[in-house]
């Protein structure tokens, strides 16, 4: 008997690849560290969001419900676009991780890098906030 390396193509791979191919064009992961100065002291907390944004909602739900994590936001309306303008948005970090390892298979190494770097900078931030 002889094996084959063959992929299976289903359809959710096929979703997989197009919402990776997507989102490397036009999407993007992000972490700030934000300290924030009060009159009672200064608090300091992290953003980590993996984030697109498109004309088309439909489109963005369709991410939305094949990777099973975010929110699609709006319309927001701004006085330069005609259209207006929808977000999906991932902030939990469990959830950004989560993408990030949904869509490895079908990421440029390019892209995987920098999301991957995003996710370390956050993993290094939470290790020494909770020392």
């Amino acid at each position: 008997m002889t094996t084959t390396n063959k992929k299976i193509y289903t359809q959710r791979n096929i979703d997989l690849a197009f919402v990776a191919g997507y989102l490397e064009s036009r999407g993007h992961a992000e972490f700030r560290r934000i300290i924030q100065k009060r009159k009672i002291g200064t608090s300091t907390y992290s953003r980590f969001i993996f984030r697109t944004s498109s004309k088309d909602s439909t489109m963005l739900n369709f991410i939305k419900d094949t990777l099973g994590v975010g929110n699609v936001h709006g319309p927001y309306y701004t006085h330069s676009a005609k259209n207006p303008i929808f977000h999906y948005q991932v902030n939990i970090a469990e959830h950004v991780f989560k993408v990030v390892k949904i869509l490895r298979p079908y990421l440029t190494h390019k892209t995987y890098e920098e999301f991957n770097t995003v996710c370390e900078q956050y993993r290094k931030f939470k290790e020494g906030s909770s020392s």
